[in-house]
């Protein structure tokens, strides 16, 4: 049975034996002693004697399932008679004065991989300080930077370190769509350093670098990658579009609106009342519920002529007809709509035909440009001052799949980092906020990389040091 036990906690050391095992409600302690009986001076050589015997309590929490497990140490005490030497067993799966076994730590950072666990969780898991995880995950885990491949990513998250470090800069492989590195945020000083110090040889490999319209991002392929081309993402580009169309729409929103609360007051002045609410019309309502009639692509609408019933506006309605009901609202939606779809069209066209693109991209800019909208004036000058790195967004390249010998041809794009990007988003939800730089980039790292390994020798003397001062406080004095 003591044999069994052993072998179910995982204990890699023949030289010991379970003797007792105590159950005390959730709480197990297996008493472990080491076989030998007699001992040799690590001095002199001489044979030892016993002074008796000692016992100290290790955390190992293989068996935790609601329980809590201990492992109970007995250890002799030994003395050489001859040097004065003294000494006491030791087990190879726990280090000296430690009161966790070897196992715990690996235990810890492979629980770490998993980003949706916090470091709080994890020490309630294993039976330690959150102090302890820490540590141990920054004595074990140092995640390198990769080298560069020939095409990156480059774009930041939000992850708000503190006033000085908002936004992350992160660097992603293209090609396997997993990170290089992530900075501790956008400054030019912290750019510089990091791509300046990098050998030469590893910034000429780069040949694409792809990011959104953010101006030092795009300059970046002059300062440091002189083989390179920049690629502005086809959707930043149709985002801007799409976001100052949103605008519109709002402000034809709030036109009804106005209308809408001047009728009222027209009505208290009639009835002499002072209502102060009044109920949605049903312009504000389409508005709000089916903008989706001038922002969504066109081809990608889910036209049905089978209806449904509006209790708001009391009728049955199909596809067509509500999308009808909403470009009605204002005389400019159908036509910004039309100028939309030009740009979607093109944006899906031209596969790995950049010429082609760029003879399209002049002729769609000049019809922007001579537009009744203000809206696509503004956007006919975006296209323009970033024309060359829209047209590069139409280059192909060829890829292969995760876990297979197929490859295929892929736009060059950001959308595998804005895929990525929602990894440390949700980690840093989960968490409830983040602050230290360090311990963050390698939790993102460590759990992102398919390669990822823990060093072999843990850097010794971490210490946690809190990057946020503590607030004031009263202290408590004795009487």
């Amino acid at each position: 049975m003591n044999d069994y036990i052993s072998d179910l906690i995982s204990l890699a050391d023949q030289d010991s034996e379970v003797f007792n095992v105590v159950t005390v409600g959730n709480h197990k302690k297996v008493h472990i002693r080491l076989k030998k009986n007699e001992m040799y001076c690590p001095a002199c050589g001489s044979r030892m004697k016993s002074k008796g015997w000692r016992s100290r309590e290790v955390n190992h929490p293989v068996l935790q399932g609601g329980s809590h497990l201990v492992l109970v140490l007995h250890q002799r005490k030994w003395h050489c008679p001859y040097c004065g030497e003294y000494t006491y067993d030791q087990f190879c799966f726990v280090e000296k004065y430690k009161q966790n076994t070897m196992l715990v730590p690996y235990m810890i950072i492979d629980a770490m991989r998993d980003l949706n666990v916090t470091g709080r969780q994890v020490a309630e898991r294993f039976q330690v300080s959150d102090t302890y995880v820490h540590n141990t995950f920054l004595s074990y885990v140092s995640m390198p930077s990769r080298p560069l491949s020939d095409v990156i990513s480059i774009e930041e998250v939000y992850l708000n370190f503190n006033s000085e470090n908002l936004y992350a800069p992160v660097i992603l492989d293209f090609r396997t769509g997993e990170p290089i590195d992530i900075l501790q945020n956008r400054k030019q000083e912290t750019t510089e350093m990091y791509f300046r110090y990098l050998p030469e040889e590893e910034r000429n490999r780069v040949k694409i670098l792809v990011c959104d319209m953010y101006e030092p991002y795009i300059n970046f392929v002059t300062k440091y990658f002189p083989n390179a081309i920049c690629v502005v993402d086809s959707f930043h580009v149709i985002q801007n579009l799409i976001q100052n169309l949103r605008y519109y729409v709002n402000n034809v929103k709030r036109r009804y609106q106005e209308r809408d609360n001047a009728a009222l007051k027209e009505k208290n002045y009639q009835t002499n009342r002072d209502s102060h609410t009044i109920k949605e019309s049903n312009e504000v309502f389409i508005l709000k519920r089916y903008y989706w009639a001038l922002l969504k692509n066109k081809d990608d609408i889910a036209y049905s002529l089978t209806p449904y019933y509006s209790r708001k506006l009391r009728m049955a309605l199909d596809t067509f007809q509500i999308e009808n009901m909403f470009l009605d609202l204002d005389p400019a939606f159908r036509p910004m709509r039309d100028l939309k779809e030009i740009y979607i069209r093109f944006n899906r066209d031209h596969q790995d035909n950049p010429e082609g693109a760029a003879e399209e991209l002049d002729q769609i800019i000049e019809i922007y440009k001579n537009a009744d909208y203000l809206i696509f004036r503004d956007f006919a000058r975006l296209l323009s001052r970033y024309r060359n790195e829209i047209v590069n967004s139409f280059i192909y390249v060829t890829i292969k799949l995760h876990n297979q010998n197929d490859s295929v041809l892929r736009r060059v794009s950001n959308g595998p980092m804005e895929s990525w990007n929602n990894i440390p988003k949700d980690y840093k939800r989960n968490s409830n906020g983040v602050s230290d730089f360090e311990y963050t980039r390698n939790r993102i790292l460590w759990a992102t990389r398919s390669d990822a390994h823990p060093r072999t020798v843990p850097i010794k003397k971490i210490k946690y040091v809190p990057t946020k001062k503590r607030g004031p406080y009263k202290k408590k004095t004795r009487n």
